[in-house]
């Protein structure tokens, strides 16, 4: 296979140090030369070196200046550049790795000394290069990743939406259903009169606007609105309980609720509602899987007076998170469920957005036998 040679740029007015320096590295890179700072700067953008050794002393422009320039532009500022001149006191080679110099070889040249800091600097550049490689590909990885895991916390959430429907339009489905069978009845027995046929439609056209009341107030929490604004913790805590109200009475868990007055949070309310509704699923999952049948909830939000930051705790009677998990619990795909029944996401999504997109935090701990998550904002 062909080994791919590096390319050096030899910026020098001097003929002597070019031919030089030529004779010293022609047998290891591909070299290109300039005679001043003005070229090297047009050349540099054609050849793409992968390292430049630069004079100090020319005409017109010095070694100072073309480095400030190269080191200015995005597409040049990562070349590695080592200097090169006869000058040698002190403040010369601060001069060089102040604009940017990464080495400096004095003149008259010494081959071993030259053909060593050229070779040691392209390796570290070419390493350098291969790191960035590796981070905008983990990047690339993540960025997919982020985008499918949104993809699939979609579709949960419409899972979500289903099930919370479910159980809100069961008791006005059955009241519709129990009085079409009445009116069937009193139509059998010839008792539908005026005032029962419109007693009956009142209550169903009642029970209706309910269901259409529920689908409205799903639609609202659903749709994702972009929009920055402050709001009032309490009002989004309880339109949140209000998705799951339906399964927790008919299940007869109770949720209790102790908000200190005027917490106002600045963000997107669906957002934070999400992470509510994840939590509180989290807990609706905890309660099925052990059988808890007086299962509680309780939900409390305060300013703390040492940190000025607004907290909500949510805990729950389900036993806690067992030791093995805890440590593992807002991993991205853990789950203590089957497979078939979820994916692991929920408790991942809520740390997201509180931890990357509210710069707060997300932390659970058990207390005497209950699960204690809490929210810093």
């Amino acid at each position: 296979m062909t080994e791919i040679r590096m390319t050096v740029l030899i910026v020098d007015d001097d003929a002597v140090s070019r031919q030089l320096l030529r004779e010293i590295l022609k047998d290891r890179y591909n070299l290109s030369f300039a005679t001043s700072g003005v070229e090297a700067l047009k050349k540099v953008q054609n050849v793409k070196p992968d390292l430049i050794l630069l004079d100090i002393l020319m005409p017109e422009m010095d070694g100072y200046e073309t480095c400030h320039k190269l080191k200015s532009d995005v597409g040049t500022s990562n070349i590695p550049v080592i200097f090169i001149s006869s000058l040698s006191d002190s403040d010369v080679k601060f001069m060089a790795f102040k604009f940017g110099g990464v080495d400096y070889i004095s003149k008259p040249f010494s081959g071993l000394e030259v053909i060593a800091r050229v070779d040691s600097h392209i390796k570290l550049y070419n390493f350098q290069r291969f790191l960035e490689g590796r981070v905008e590909d983990e990047v690339e990885r993540n960025r997919l990743k982020d985008h499918l895991i949104n993809e699939q916390a979609r579709h949960i959430a419409m899972g979500e939406l289903l099930v919370n429907i479910a159980h809100h339009w069961r008791q006005p489905l059955n009241s519709i259903g129990v009085l079409v069978q009445d009116m069937q009845d009193a139509y059998l027995h010839k008792e539908l009169d005026g005032n029962y046929f419109d007693k009956s439609i009142l209550t169903i056209m009642t029970e209706l606007i309910r269901l259409s009341n529920t689908i409205n107030g799903f639609r609202n929490y659903y749709v994702a609105k972009q929009e920055l604004k402050e709001f009032n913790l309490e009002d989004v805590v309880n339109s949140t309980i209000a998705i799951v109200e339906g399964y927790f009475k008919v299940k007869g868990f109770v949720i209790n609720k102790e908000f200190e007055n005027k917490l106002i949070i600045s963000f997107y309310p669906n957002e934070f509602a999400q992470v509510l509704l994840n939590l509180l699923t989290n807990v609706q999952n905890v309660f099925e899987q052990r059988h808890i049948t007086n299962g509680i909830v309780n939900i409390r939000a305060y300013r703390d007076t040492d940190t000025n930051k607004i907290v909500i705790t949510i805990t729950d009677n389900g036993g806690g998170v067992h030791e093995d998990n805890i440590h593992k619990i807002f991993d991205p795909y853990f789950t203590t469920k089957e497979k078939s029944q979820g994916t692991g996401l929920g408790l991942y999504i809520a740390k997201l957005i509180i931890e990357r997109s509210m710069k707060g935090t997300l932390s659970v701990r058990n207390i005497d036998g209950w699960a204690e998550f809490r929210i810093e904002i």
